[in-house]
């Protein structure tokens, strides 16, 4: 009887632990199935956008602009894993502009790492 206790409570433990980590995950899985990884910039040296690979642990990123309050806070939703998206399927994305005025227009994107 005790070990049926166990192994139950065990087996609870285990589902609430994936449904927390599931439900803690799912802004970031419909954000890799539904949006791009990029912005519209690329890196003019590399000819196309590139993935800053952090830790899988990482969720913000701060994004710095020019002007009073235009700095931000966002999540880092996609993590690492698909292959990068082919030009020639309709990808468009622009060189970064000569003079940036967000650091998402620089063409570097980070990406969190795999698990």
């Amino acid at each position: 009887m005790r070990r049926l206790l166990a192994v139950t409570a065990i087996l609870v433990a285990t589902i609430a632990t994936s449904a927390v980590a599931d439900s803690r995950d799912r802004g970031a899985n419909w954000h890799n199935a539904n949006r791009s990884w990029h912005n519209n910039y690329y890196r003019a040296d590399w000819g196309h956008p590139v993935a800053v690979i952090v830790p899988p642990t990482v969720n913000w990123q701060t994004n710095y602009a020019w002007g009073v309050g235009r700095n931000r806070v966002t999540p880092i939703h996609f993590q690492f894993g698909r292959a990068y998206v082919d030009p020639v399927t309709g990808t468009v994305t622009n060189p970064a502009p000569v003079w940036p005025y967000d650091t998402s227009m620089m063409g570097s994107y980070y990406v969190r790492g795999p698990w």
